[in-house]
Formats: structure tokens, sequence, C-alpha cells
């Protein structure tokens, strides 16, 4: 308990120490344009995201426990070649949890292109890695390929993703008689 009281105030400060305003059309393009033009150069962004994720309510190690929503928290690092290859990784760490609460680890690479400023197209595959949890819903996803492209040059900017996860679930079989 003393440890995830030291993290939610950690979170506090760091949502304390943000501000938000609102932004017109044009700051926000300006924005996301600088943004683009800064993949000409190699980077470090390193993140901590915050939600909820469906857990087992209850600490009983039964199967048909309700599910409920407990939150995590997310730190993420990621580097960006000037190319446009990356590579990242994400935790997850479960508040509230009975036992192991970080439940799962990803990691992914890929590439970017966004040099073409009428375009914009990239590659990903992630690798998902699962701990043996009491609290979290196991999913038989283990790897994930997702691909993407927009068109940026009409004032109606189209856009296509594809997204394909995939893996396998290890069933007990029951001995024969």
């Amino acid at each position: 308990m003393g440890d995830e009281n030291g993290v939610i105030a950690i979170f506090t400060i760091l949502l304390a120490g943000s501000s938000a305003r609102a932004q017109s059309l044009a700051e926000l393009e300006r924005q996301l344009d600088s943004m683009l033009d800064s993949r000409y150069k190699s980077e470090v962004t390193i993140g901590l995201g915050f939600g909820n994720n469906p857990a087992y309510g209850g600490k009983a190690a039964d199967a048909f426990r309700p599910i409920d929503m407990k939150p995590f928290l997310s730190p993420a690092v990621t580097y960006t070649h000037k190319s446009g290859l990356f590579v990242n990784t994400a935790a997850y760490y479960l508040l509230g949890a009975d036992r192991r609460p970080w439940f799962e680890v990803d990691l992914g690479g890929g590439y970017d292109y966004t040099r073409n400023r009428d375009l914009m197209t990239g590659i990903s595959y992630t690798r998902y890695f699962y701990a043996d949890s009491s609290d979290v819903p196991q999913t038989p996803i283990k790897n994930e390929l997702y691909a993407y492209f927009i068109y940026r040059k009409w004032w109606l900017q189209p856009g296509l993703s594809l997204d394909f996860g995939w893996g396998a679930t290890k069933r007990k079989v029951p001995p024969a008689p």
C-alpha cells in the first residue's frame, strides 16, 4: 500500500505541473508540422500512461469471479532514429493488484515515413509478454502488425490503417483414462 501511495503522489505532481489552454487550428497545425519536422533528428521519448484495465474482482481464486476495471500505470520509452526507424517498450503496473502487479511488457519496432508533406505512412510490429497474473484475464494475442497510410494533400485527408494480431492459447488436455 505504501508503494501505491508514492505512485499516486508522483502522478498527482505530474498532473499539477501541466496546464491546458485552448489552441487555434492554425496553432495546432504549426505544432503538428513542427513535430513532423522533428523526425529529421533522432530522439528519445519517455512517457507515463494511466488508464483502466479489466481485472478480476475479489481475492478468491475462482475463474467465475466478476471482472472489474482497475487502474494501471504504464511507463514507456521510445527511441526514434532520424531515418524513421524506431524501437519502443512499455510496461503495465496494476494498482491494487493481489499479486504480480507488473502484468504486461510490450516490445516493438517499426518505421514511419513522414518526410513527404503529402503523405505519411508507416509499419510496426509489437510483441506482447504477459505475466502469469491472478488479477488480469489472459488474451491469446501475442503479436501485432500495424500499417497505416494517410494522404495529406487534399482538404479531406483520407487514410487507411490495417491491424493484425495473432497468437495461441495453451489448453491443458486432461490425461486419457
